[in-house]
């Protein structure tokens, strides 16, 4: 299954998250009628564990890793600036396929800033298989992770 997603504004995509009420929305928004979030524990504090969850609210068809525990080595998060913007992004591969959540903003804009982009590019052998915007603001609360 390939599918991906990523993230931006607290109150529009709370609703919209795989993330229990116990849980931590690290990123959260919608692909469609399709939702990425990625999850993390505990609520309040630097994670202990992150899980990627994609699909109908309810019932995610890709949850990756499928255990929590030790999840922190399964998944890798960047945080870095660019000439024209800055970026968050989840990395992890899953049956060969490599997945980005990323998130991007610009910092001014200007004929040389880039088209800022969230959502989730999926690829395999380096070749882009998915390219899957967010096509609603999305939740980032990234404050323990940086």
């Amino acid at each position: 299954m390939l599918w991906l997603a990523l993230l931006s504004s607290p109150a529009a995509a709370a609703e919209a998250t795989h993330c229990s009420a116990t849980e931590a929305v690290i990123v959260s928004c919608a692909i469609g009628e399709k939702t990425v979030s990625i999850c993390g524990g505990p609520k309040d504090a630097a994670p202990t564990w992150l899980q990627y969850r994609f699909g109908q609210i309810g019932a995610p068809e890709l949850v990756y890793p499928a255990n929590k525990e030790g999840s922190l080595s399964h998944i890798d998060f960047e945080h870095g600036t660019a000439m024209h913007s800055e970026w968050d992004a989840f990395d992890f591969t899953n049956e060969g396929h490599a997945y980005k959540v990323l998130f991007e903003v610009p910092f001014h804009g200007g004929s040389m800033a880039p088209e800022p982009f969230s959502g989730i590019l999926v690829s395999k052998g380096g070749k882009e298989l998915a390219r899957l915007a967010c096509t609603t603001p999305t939740v980032q609360n990234l404050e323990h992770l940086r």
